[in-house]
C-alpha cells in the first residue's frame, strides 16, 4: 500500500472524536484507507483500558493526564488496535503541548517509551505523534503553528532504523506540502542555511539590532502584515530567544539551522524582531 497521498486526499482524512462525557460516548467516524488507518478509530463505547486512556488525555486537565500517561505502560501493544494507537499518539503530544508534565516527560524519553509499540517494523503510535505535529483535528495540514515544540527529541528516533518507517509515513504525508516547509523530519534531513540581514539601531548608549531581512536560498521569506501607514512596532529579545523564535517559526530544529549574518552577532546582543512577522517559506 503506498502512503503517498495528493493533498485532496490527505485533507479527506478527518479525526474526529466528539466525547459525551455525560454518558462516556463517542461519535464515530470513519477514517479513509488510503491514511493506512481504515477501521473505525474507536468504538461506541470506552470498554477498554486504551479507550479510557485516551479520553482522559483529552480532559485537559493535568491531574487526570499525569496518571493517564502512567496506564500506557500497561497496555500490550500486540493487543490493540492500531487505530487507537494512532489516536493515542495524537492525544500524548497534544497533552504535553498542554504542559502535561508526565506527557513531556514521556515525549523526552521517547525512544524508551514508544520501542514496544514497534510491531513488524511499524509504530502507529510515533506514527500519531508525527502526524500531530502538521495536521489539525481534522486532518488538514495546518500551514502555520505547527506543534514543533519537541521535534528535537522525535528527530533523535532518525538514526534508529526501527523506526524508519515511521518517519517514511509522515514525509510521504508532508511531500504534497514541501513547497510550504523548510524542514521534513527524515534520516536524509538537511542543514538550512538563514541569511539574516540586521541594521544597527543605537538608542541612547543602548545598541540594538533590527530584523530588515530573513532570505532562504535567495528568496525573502520575512513575512510582515501591515498596511504602508501603519508604524512597526519591534519585539526586543536577546539572541538566544531570537534562535528559539526562528526555531518556531520554521519549525527547524536546532540543529539543522544555520544562520548567517551580515554583522558579527553575540549572544548578549538585543535583536528588535517586527511583532506578528512570519517566516514563510512560500
Amino acid at each position: 500500500m503506498s502512503l503517498l497521498l495528493s493533498q485532496t486526499e490527505i485533507e479527506k482524512n478527518i479525526f474526529e472524536v466528539v466525547i459525551n462525557f455525560s454518558n462516556l460516548q463517542i461519535d464515530k467516524k470513519e477514517i479513509e484507507s488510503s491514511l493506512g488507518y481504515p477501521e473505525d478509530m474507536i468504538p461506541n463505547h470506552f470498554s477498554e483500558l486504551i479507550d479510557e486512556i485516551i479520553s482522559e488525555l483529552k480532559s485537559h486537565n493535568w491531574y487526570v493526564q499525569n496518571p493517564a500517561i502512567t496506564k500506557i505502560f500497561k497496555l500490550n501493544p500486540v493487543a490493540e488496535n492500531k487505530n487507537k494507537l494512532f489516536l493515542l499518539g495524537r492525544n500524548i503530544l497534544q497533552a504535553a503541548i498542554g504542559s502535561s508534565k508526565s506527557a513531556i516527560q514521556f515525549i523526552a524519553n521517547l525512544k524508551e517509551n514508544v520501542d514496544r509499540f514497534t510491531i513488524d517494523g511499524e509504530n502507529d503510535l510515533l506514527n500519531g505523534i508525527l502526524f500531530e505535529i502538521y495536521f489539525n483535528s481534522n486532518g488538514k495540514f495546518r500551514g502555520v503553528n505547527f506543534k514543533n515544540q519537541y521535534l528535537h527529541y522525535l528527530l533523535n528516533l532518525t538514526i534508529d532504523k526501527k523506526y524508519k518507517k515511521s518517519f517514511l509515513f509522515i514525509e510521504n504525508q508532508l511531500n504534497p506540502y514541501s513547497a510550504e516547509l523548510f524542514f521534513i523530519p527524515s534520516e536524509d534531513s538537511k542543514l538550512i542555511n538563514l541569511n539574516i540581514v540586521f541594521v544597527e539601531k543605537k538608542n541612547r548608549k543602548l545598541i540594538e539590532y533590527e530584523v530588515q531581512s530573513i532570505k532562504y536560498e535567495g528568496k525573502e521569506v520575512l513575512e510582515i502584515e501591515k498596511d504602508s501607514d501603519e508604524e512597526l512596532y519591534y519585539e526586543p529579545m536577546l539572541f538566544p530567544k531570537f534562535k528559539e523564535k526562528l526555531i518556531s517559526l520554521t519549525s527547524v530544529p536546532e540543529k539543522y539551522l544555520k544562520i548567517t549574518t551580515n554583522i558579527e552577532i553575540n549572544e548578549s546582543v538585543k535583536i528588535l524582531f517586527p511583532y506578528d512577522a512570519l517566516i514563510k517559506k512560500s
